[in-house]
Parts: C-alpha cells; structure tokens; sequence
C-alpha cells in the first residue's frame, strides 16, 4: 500500500505480473510527474519474484538505488520507494512500499507458537537499536498497516538487571505504563507478544524520524516551528505527570516525528508510576546530557531521592537543543555544570533567539527543583502561547499500511 494513495496489491496465485507508473495502466497508478510512465515492473516466475526499474528518476531497494534494466530478485522484507530514498528522513518518499511473504504456517513454526508476532505481522528493516532492544517496522498480514515492532532480548535484560544494584529493567512496566496511555504526543500502544526469549511490543509507527535526527539533518528550528513541536512534546509529558508518570530518560532521542512533523514521545523503558511523595525516585538512570541536579546530587548521596520535575528539566534542555542546535553542556565536568546550572546564551546560534525563548529555557532549567516550572506552568508560558488553543490536537493524515501483500 502507497502510503499517500493507498494504492494496494494481492499477490495471488494466478497473478504474474504487475506494474507501477504514471500511465493509467498501470497495476497501481500514481499521479505524480516525477514518477515515469512505466516506472516499475515485478514479476514472478517458478521459484520467485524480481523488480525491473525503467524509470527517469529511479527506485530505491533497502536505500540502493536500483540498476535499471536490471532485474533484481526481491526478498521477504524489501522496502522499496520510488523518486526519493525512503532510508533518508529528510528524503521524504512519498510512494513507499514493503515486499511481504505469506505468514508462516504452523508446520513452519510448530503448534506452540501459532500466536506468535510472525502470525501476525511481518518484520521488515531495523529502525533502531539499544542495548537490550531493537526496533524494526512491522507490517500487519490482513490490514496492511505499518506499525514499529519493539523487540526487547528478555535475557539479556534479566542478565543486567541481576548485575544492577541499581537499575530494574521491567518489561512489563513499560508494557503497563504505555497500555495505560492515550495522548496524540505519545507513542500509541497496541499490543505484545512473548516468546522464551523476547518480548515484542507493537507500537505506533511515525514514519518522520526521530528530533534528534531532524536536528543534525536540518539544523536547529526557527521559533516559529520550534514553538510548535516543543509545545507537542510539553504537552505530552504534562499529560504524563497528571497520570503521576515520570518518563526519566527524555531526549531528542526519545521523540519521534510524523511525515507531518507531529512530534510524540517515545521509549518507556524507565517510566515509571509515582507515589504522592515528591522525591520517591531512587534509581540513578537515564542520559547523563540530561539529568537534573537532582539526579547528580542522588549519585553523590546527597538527596534522598527525585520526582517528577527530572522530566521538565530535561525539557529545558530539549528546547534548548531545538532552537540552537547545539547542547548547553560540555562533556568535561559536566555533572559540576549541571548541578550548578552552568550554561550560557552566547555564540551565534542566539543571537536569533528572542528573550522570551531564553525566559523558558532558564525557568525548565531552575537548579531547585521546587522553583522550576512543572510542565503544565510551561505550557502556560508567554513563549508558548501561540500554540496553546491548539494542544493537544494531531493533523489528520492517511492510514499506514505495508503496499504488497504476496498471497497465496
């Protein structure tokens, strides 16, 4: 399926061929003047399926530019786009599409694991990696919707967290905090499968990249556009904090982008539920770049623990990054840095940024946590006015679905 036409084929038994072009006759016309008349054409023969590319301006296998006039035999999983690389965020590929086998049957996979992920949805490219999980897109077998596929490595979790004093990683926390989740800036949850060994989780799939990404890509935003994704990620976690959540691991990283540049917050690994004491939190986690204060004084001992305000301090330092590009720490000392609230609005990448912008940064980044603003006070900031009436809200946009679904 196209995800901007919605253009859909079934490979069947009795089908042999069929093409992808500008020309109505096309098997799945696109309207598009960039895409050549007969721009694509995939075949199958005794044993299996191959493409030929004919077009102008080429097709993309995997984030390869496709030989044309070449055949290339295709393989479960094949993600191919026409025009533009769908590998490359900043590409922006229009007609993307995912070359899918049929589910495997219970002789394939045994008895036993009839309800496994693969019954279900088929795995395509690796869209992330961590040290104990990976993140792959998904494909459903009957809908063709595209979801990410969060793979976690069951024992090498339990592994770690037998060796940590300190640090819990509790797949089913993150399960139960997502599940317990319905905000249009955070990554939906729709299910989970568990297998000896892993735990997939079936999330939400925002086909933009992550902020991170954006920014090194793109450079820093303007404040106009600034304003709007960073008021979406604040209204996120202000939603979080009035369910008594507390992410603890905020980053550029950890926020995700729509095609439509909707940002929503991602990665639940170390949420966690909070109780009616303010500073409940013991465990030392996250990204250094983004501790609170807090989070280094509970290193050295001295504090008793952390609450909610960790996230909103890591927001500072997310909008900080968005409106200049550049972080406010530097590596060397940094946990003297931060915990005397050491970071200044020099250089070049300021000189732009109004005062009212650097009003906002300094109030998310108050050392004391008791002074610094919650998440909901920031929304309420003059900075953040403009996008106020508009929190939360989430553009329309197309169903995601996989684009060629091989029956049989």
């Amino acid at each position: 399926m196209d995800l901007h036409s919605g253009a859909k084929i079934e490979f069947r038994n009795d089908t042999t061929e069929i093409s992808i072009g500008r020309s109505p006759q096309s098997t799945i016309p696109i309207r598009d003047p960039n895409v050549s008349s007969r721009h694509l054409r995939i075949f199958r023969d005794d044993f299996s399926f191959a493409m030929i590319d004919s077009s102008v301006n080429g097709t993309f296998v995997n984030g390869v530019p496709l030989m044309k006039n070449e055949p290339r035999r295709m393989q479960s999983g094949d993600e191919f786009s026409l025009v533009q690389n769908s590998y490359k965020s900043s590409d922006k590929a229009r007609h993307v599409f995912m070359f899918v086998e049929p589910p495997p049957t219970a002789a394939a996979i045994g008895q036993d694991h009839l309800d496994s992920v693969l019954t279900h949805y088929h795995l395509g490219r690796c869209i992330g990696k961590g040290n104990f999980s990976e993140v792959h897109i998904g494909v459903h077998r009957d809908s063709g919707d595209r979801v990410a596929v969060k793979v976690v490595d069951t024992l090498k979790t339990e592994q770690f967290s037998k060796k940590s004093k300190s640090v819990t990683l509790n797949i089913d926390s993150e399960m139960q905090v997502l599940r317990s989740l319905d905000h249009p800036n955070i990554i939906r949850f729709y299910g989970m499968y568990r297998s000896p060994t892993s735990v997939h989780l079936i999330l939400e799939f925002a086909d933009g990249g992550d902020l991170l990404n954006r920014i090194l890509e793109q450079g820093c935003y303007n404040e106009k556009e600034g304003r709007i994704v960073f008021s979406q990620i604040c209204a996120g976690v202000a939603y979080l904090h009035s369910r008594d959540i507390c992410h603890r691991d905020l980053k550029p990283d950890n926020v995700l982008l729509t095609a439509d540049g909707v940002a929503k917050i991602s990665d639940f690994g170390l949420a966690r539920h909070a109780s009616q004491s303010e500073n409940n939190f013991r465990t030392y986690c996250g990204t250094p770049h983004y501790f609170a204060p807090e989070m280094f004084k509970l290193q050295k001992q001295q504090v008793d623990g952390y609450g909610k305000a960790v996230d909103v301090w890591s927001l500072g330092v997310i909008l900080y990054i968005i409106v200049s590009g550049k972080p406010p720490f530097d590596d060397e000392n940094l946990g003297e840095q931060v915990v005397n609230g050491i970071f200044e609005f020099d250089g070049p990448e300021f000189e732009s940024v109004t005062e009212s912008a650097k009003d906002l940064i300094s109030r998310l980044m108050t050392v004391d946590p008791k002074l610094r603003l919650t998440a909901q006070e920031a929304l309420n900031h003059p900075w953040l006015a403009p996008c106020k009436q508009n929190l939360p809200g989430v553009p329309s946009g197309t169903t995601p679905g996989c684009d060629i679904v091989m029956m049989d």
